[in-house]
């Protein structure tokens, strides 16, 4: 654990932990999301547990389907309900972010798209000709691939699919969404509630699908790379 998160913790644990913009969490998260000695995983989630956001959230789900040993799961567990006991939203709503299916990317597009959305997160990671990770991307989305099996079947009977031209598109709308945002910025208006829960979501979303891979590593790379690539599920 770097000095940097081992104070941000200690500040989480002692409950004087300030985050305005939680720029400070996304730094703990991140160190959970890496973490390889189960003590300092646990001692991390004891602070998650005590000063933790919802932003957590998909990144517990994640870790607790994959992570041993066992005290880990219970550290988790714990830091989740710590989580939960603050949130004071719909109760129905609150219910839904504690179930893994809520924190998989539904994907709604063509299985060309898909295949684009799949082929951008194999580049940023390094691992073009990496099948079982392609697999495993499928295996945490919600899809239906069928009447195929792997993502291997998929491009061989996919004839339409046009990788450029989504990878044009996916930058496009990156260009067109940072413009926006710096003009919100810039002209000091307030963007609305739902448009801040929507990129959250999306973000959030990204966070359980790099968690749950064993990316996170890569995690920036891939956080931009699978937020800005979730725009070819919009459209076909």
């Amino acid at each position: 654990m770097t000095l940097e998160a081992r104070n941000l913790v200690t500040m989480m644990i002692n409950g004087n932990f300030i985050d305005a913009d939680g720029a400070k969490e996304s730094i703990v998260i991140q160190e959970l999301r890496i973490a390889v000695d189960p003590s300092e995983f646990i001692e991390i989630c004891k602070g998650v547990e005590r000063s933790g956001s919802w932003y957590a959230i998909p990144t517990l789900m994640a870790l607790f389907k994959i992570k041993e040993p066992y005290s880990c799961k219970i550290a988790i567990s714990n830091a989740l309900e710590g989580i939960r006991s603050r949130l004071v939203w719909d109760s129905a709503f609150v219910e839904r972010l504690f179930k893994l299916d809520f924190w998989k990317i539904n994907w709604k597009a063509s299985m060309e798209r898909y295949l684009s959305f799949i082929t951008i997160i194999l580049n940023i990671s390094n691992n073009v000709d990496n099948e079982t990770l392609a697999n495993n991307i499928i295996c945490e989305t919600d899809i239906n691939i069928s009447p195929y099996s792997t993502f291997g079947e998929m491009k061989v009977a996919c004839k339409n699919w046009h990788f450029e031209k989504d990878l044009k598109e996916v930058i496009s709308n990156a260009f067109q969404e940072a413009s926006f945002l710096e003009l919100i910025r810039e002209m000091d208006l307030p963007e609305s509630l739902e448009t801040q829960f929507k990129r959250a979501i999306v973000g959030m979303k990204s966070d359980y699908l790099i968690t749950i891979l064993q990316l996170g590593v890569q995690y920036k790379e891939l956080h931009i790379g699978i937020s800005m690539a979730q725009c070819l599920n919009c459209n076909n």
